[in-house]
C-alpha cells in the first residue's frame, strides 16, 4: 500500500502539493482506493472518497513505535553520490537527525546558495527513504554546519570515530553498551581524508569519546553506515 506524509485533521488527511500530484496525477489514484498517510508518528489508513476536491477520509489510525534512544549522525559531505547514500541508508537504519558538515579536509565546497539547494535535495532523499522503509517520521536536517558548529550540537553522549584508534579496544559496541533509554548520541564521521590532528584535539576538548571502527580503515560512507547499524543493534536489545 502506498504511503505519504501529510497532516490529519478532523477525520481527513491533507497532502502537500508534491504528494498530492504524485498520488492523483502520477499514480492516477481513484475513488475507493486506500493509502496510508503519516503525520508525526501517527499512521492513518485513508480512503479516497472524492476527486474534485481531492478528499482522503481517515478510516483508522495507529501509532508507530519510537526507538528508545536517538542517533544524531554528523558526517562530512562526500564527493559524488556518497552523501546521498549515507542519507538514504542512514534513514532506513533509524537515524533521527543528520548533521552534514564541512571540515578542513572535506573535498566538497559550497557557497550559501548551493547549500540551500543541497539541503532541499537532502530532505527529499530522507522523505523518500522514510516512505520506502515505512518509518513514521522523517530525519531532520537543519543546515550544513561548520566543523566547529558540529562540536556544539547538544547530545547526551558524544562519539568521535577516529582512524587513529584503529584496532583499539575502545569500540563502538563498548561506547553504545551503556545507552540509557531516551539518550541522544552524536556520532562524528570524517571526510575521505579523515580528521586533522587539530580537529581531533578540538573534539577531545569538547568531551567527545574517541572510538575505533575496527582494525580496518573504512571509507567515509561505510563508516557512517557502520555506526548506524551498530547503534540500531545496541539500542534495540
Amino acid at each position: 500500500m502506498d504511503r505519504y506524509f501529510g497532516s490529519i485533521k478532523d477525520g481527513f488527511a491533507i497532502l502537500d502539493d508534491g504528494n498530492s500530484h504524485h498520488l492523483f496525477d502520477v499514480k492516477r489514484a481513484n475513488i475507493g482506493e486506500k493509502v496510508e498517510i503519516v503525520d508525526n508518528g501517527v499512521v492513518a489508513l485513508c480512503e479516497i472518497t472524492c476527486l474534485l476536491p481531492e478528499t482522503l477520509k481517515v478510516l483508522s489510525c495507529s501509532k508507530t513505535e519510537k526507538k528508545p534512544s536517538k542517533l544524531i549522525l554528523a558526517f562530512s559531505l562526500l564527493k559524488g553520490d556518497h552523501t546521498d547514500l549515507v542519507l538514504e541508508k542512514g534513514t532506513e537504519l533509524g537515524v533521527n537527525e543528520f548533521v552534514p558538515f564541512l571540515s578542513s579536509r572535506t573535498i566538497v565546497r559550497l557557497d550559501e546558495k548551493e547549500k540551500e539547494k543541497k539541503l532541499t535535495r537532502y530532505r527529499k532523499i530522507c522523505e523518500n527513504a522514510s516512505l520506502q522503509c515505512k518509518r513514521g517520521d522523517v530525519p531532520t536536517i537543519k543546515k550544513i554546519y561548520s566543523f566547529e558548529e558540529t562540536l556544539l550540537v547538544p547530545s547526551d553522549k558524544k562519539i568521535f570515530a577516529y582512524e587513529g584508534m584503529a584496532g583499539s579496544n575502545e569500540t563502538l559496541a563498548v561506547a553504545f553498551k551503556d545507552l540509557v533509554p531516551g539518550d541522544s548520541v552524536l556520532s562524528l564521521i570524517g571526510p575521505e581524508g579523515g580528521f586533522s590532528d587539530e580537529e581531533a584535539t578540538k573534539a577531545k576538548a569538547c568531551g567527545f569519546n574517541f572510538v575505533s571502527l575496527g582494525s580496518s580503515i573504512l571509507r567515509a560512507e561505510t563508516a557512517s553506515l557502520y555506526v548506524c547499524s551498530t547503534f540500531s543493534y545496541e539500542s534495540e536489545k
